[in-house]
C-alpha cells in the first residue's frame, strides 16, 4: 500500500503516479491509491485529480470522478494546501462537465475555483495550476478570451520559473487556441509547435494526439497530413483515447 503523505518515500511515489498518468495509465494509479485514499488526505486527492483527468480523456466513468473528489474534499477539511487542491479539481470536473454539455455547473465551477483561490498558501506550487484552470473557466465559460489569455500568460511565467513543461504544455496550446480564434495563424503554429515539444521532452505521449490535430489546421498541408496521420496512430495506440477526437478519425 503506497500512502503518498505519510511515507518518506513521498516524492519518489509520486513520480510513478506522474509517470503513469502521463502515457494514460489511469487505471494502474487507481489500484495504487484506492486502498490508502479513503485514510489520506492526500493520497485522496491525487486519486481524484487522476480519477478527473481520466475522465477527461476518456469521456466516462463521470460519477467515479465525483465519488473521488466529493471524497477528496471531505478528508481534505482542515488543511488548507490540499482543501485548495480539492476545491481545484471540483471546479475543473465542473467545468469539464459544463463544456462538454453533460451538466449545467458553470456556477459551481466558479464558485469553486474561488474556494480553491482563497484557501491555497500564496507560495502553494499547486497555484499555478489553479492559474491555468481559472484561464479556461474564464475562457469557455465566462466567453472573454482576453481575460483567459492574461491568466495564461501568469500561469506561463510561474511554470516556466519552476520547469513545469507539462503546464507550460497546456497553457501554450490553449493560447495558441486563442490567438487562432483571433485570426493570427502564424503565433498560433508557433505555439502548438512549443506545446508539442513540450509534451514530447516530458513523455505526455497520451496528450500528443490532440496538439497534433490542433497544429495540423494551421500548417501546410503536407505537413497536417503527416500530423493527422501520425495522430490517428496514436489515438488508435491508446484505444480510441482521448476520447474527443472520435469525430476526427472515426467518421
Amino acid at each position: 500500500m503506497i500512502t503518498l503523505w505519510r511515507t518518506g518515500r513521498r516524492s519518489d511515489s509520486l513520480r510513478r503516479v506522474n509517470r503513469l498518468r502521463l502515457r494514460g495509465c489511469w487505471d494502474e494509479v487507481i489500484g495504487l491509491l484506492a486502498e490508502s485514499a479513503p485514510d489520506s488526505a492526500a493520497d485522496a486527492v491525487e486519486l481524484a485529480a487522476t480519477m478527473v483527468e481520466r475522465s477527461a480523456f476518456t469521456m466516462g466513468d463521470w460519477e467515479i470522478a465525483e465519488e473521488a473528489v466529493a471524497q477528496a474534499e471531505r478528508l481534505a477539511k482542515g488543511h488548507n494546501q490540499l482543501t485548495g487542491a480539492a476545491a481545484s479539481e471540483r471546479a475543473y470536473l465542473s467545468y469539464l462537465l459544463t463544456r462538454l454539455g453533460l451538466a449545467e455547473l458553470g456556477d459551481e465551477a466558479k464558485s469553486a475555483i474561488r474556494r480553491a483561490d482563497e484557501v491555497l498558501p500564496v507560495n502553494s506550487p499547486r497555484r499555478r495550476l489553479l492559474l491555468y484552470r481559472q484561464g479556461l473557466i474564464t475562457q469557455y465559460l465566462d466567453d472573454d478570451g482576453e481575460a483567459a489569455a492574461e491568466l495564461y500568460r501568469t500561469a506561463q511565467i510561474a511554470a516556466e520559473a519552476t520547469g513545469d513543461k507539462l503546464l507550460l504544455s497546456h497553457v501554450f496550446a490553449n493560447l495558441a487556441e486563442h490567438v487562432h480564434t483571433e485570426g493570427d495563424i502564424a503565433t498560433a503554429a508557433e505555439l502548438y509547435a512549443d506545446a508539442l515539444r513540450l509534451r514530447t521532452e516530458c513523455g505526455f505521449v497520451v496528450g500528443l494526439a490532440p496538439v497534433m490535430v490542433a497544429l495540423a489546421e494551421v500548417s501546410p498541408p503536407e505537413e497536417a497530413r503527416r500530423l493527422r496521420a501520425e495522430a490517428r496512430r496514436l489515438y488508435l495506440v491508446f484505444g480510441r483515447v482521448p476520447a474527443g477526437l472520435a469525430d476526427e478519425f472515426d467518421n
